[in-house]
């Protein structure tokens, strides 16, 4: 596993998975300034190691990736986790219809395009957080 500058975040976990390095560095950079803990990965196998040594509170998942894709790793994921468990956010350059729509179908939480506005990403992310928290708040009273 490919961990890119882990340090102490407040807002939530996130697993980033991207084979583009220069991606998910400054992706992962960003987050962090924005009080993120991100543990990042290069491909779909390890991505999958990594949930099962620990639930991040949310994945961003590349489509194109050396190994599995990421509507393969999200077939997994949805096949041992519901949207709520672990939300999962596709973050990729590609924008047609027909793969949102295989996202949603699937089971992804968001569907983002690369180098869209951040702030809306960090608030899209923390929404999904916020949800997850919630439904564990419920599901314990």
């Amino acid at each position: 596993m490919n961990e890119i500058g882990l340090q102490s975040g407040g807002r939530g976990d996130v697993l980033l998975v991207d084979d583009r390095q220069e991606d998910r560095e400054l992706l992962c950079r960003r987050l962090q300034r924005n009080g993120f803990l991100v543990t990042s990965v290069e491909g779909g196998m390890e991505a999958l190691q990594s949930i099962e040594a620990g639930l991040p509170d949310v994945v961003l998942l590349d489509i194109h990736m050396p190994d599995l894709d990421g509507f393969s790793v999200l077939e997994k994921i949805r096949a041992n986790y519901s949207h709520v468990q672990l939300p999962v956010m596709m973050l990729t350059v590609r924008n047609e219809t027909k793969d949102k729509l295989r996202a949603f179908r699937i089971g992804a939480n968001d569907y983002l395009t690369h180098f869209m506005d951040f702030p809306l990403i960090v608030a899209r992310i923390c929404t999904q957080i916020a949800i997850k928290k919630a439904a564990q708040v419920v599901r314990r009273h």
